[in-house]
């Protein structure tokens, strides 16, 4: 059987440690490679893992940072948003029952109205009428009380009237005012949500730079075992029978070097 033996890095040859028809044994040295470029390519893998692993650490500080600032904005905007939502929502509550109450107040209005008309009307007759000894007295009193008192209830319904108008003032100008504090805070989500996408920013460049420091890492590894490689060994036992390198040669990758 022939085993070949070639190489699996590229190099010169700076040694070559057997001749024809020598018996070698398993882990025998059998060609040496200049190691020089093979060990600058660890040297400028390992620079640039270092500088891989320096970005990656600040990508992460500055991950966290801005993970830690955009959450607590996006909870308190999200918060005011829904705490000047429920006071829209209150004031145009009261809004509506301002305005039933307004609506009885003019109805209490008109029936009081319309009973102080009805009983200044009696007094009226009821005077005519004792001038003439139809009525007593104590009628006419009764009437003039009536009459008094229809117009004081005329007074408390204008006054209600007025009241629910002002609360209707009152309420409108709240639905006024929370809307304003409604845009407010979704400006303030809005401005919040543009945090959100520096965090993705953050994360992506943060991933970017990670999955860079493992390749990198990867090809130090590699690089690393090309070292290695500089130094060829026999894999079995056998006789050397046909040599087919000499110190100086140039060998690339996966070229036969010896035959036996």
């Amino acid at each position: 059987d022939i085993t070949r033996v070639s190489a699996r890095v590229e190099g010169h040859v700076n040694a070559v440690l057997v001749d024809d028809n020598q018996l070698v044994k398993p882990g025998d040295v059998l060609v040496k490679l200049d190691p020089a470029d093979l060990q600058t390519k660890v040297d400028q893998n390992a620079a640039d893992v270092a500088a891989a692993e320096a970005q990656a650490q600040q990508s992460k500080a500055k991950l966290d940072l801005v993970q830690k600032t955009s959450r607590a904005g996006v909870t308190q905007a999200r918060a005011a948003q829904a705490s000047a939502e429920a006071l829209v929502t209150a004031a145009q509550t009261n809004v509506k029952v301002a305005e039933a109450d307004l609506a009885q107040a003019h109805a209490q209005v008109d029936a009081t109205q319309a009973e102080a008309t009805r009983t200044a009307a009696d007094l009226k007759r009821f005077n005519q009428l004792m001038k003439t000894g139809d009525v007593t007295p104590q009628q006419v009193d009764a009437a003039r009380a009536a009459a008094t008192t229809a117009a004081a209830q005329v007074t408390v319904a204008e006054k209600r009237v007025a009241a629910a108008q002002a609360q209707i003032v009152s309420a409108q100008a709240q639905v006024t005012q929370g809307q304003a504090k409604v845009g407010e805070a979704v400006a303030g989500v809005t401005a919040a949500s543009v945090v959100d996408e520096r965090v993705a920013a953050a994360e992506a460049a943060y991933r970017n730079d990670a999955q860079k420091v493992a390749s990198l890492q990867a090809e130090l590894a590699q690089a690393k075992l090309n070292v290695g490689y500089a130094v060829i060994l026999a894999p079995v036992g056998v006789r050397i029978t046909g040599k087919n390198v000499e110190i100086g040669n140039y060998k690339e990758i996966n070229t036969d070097g010896f035959l036996n």
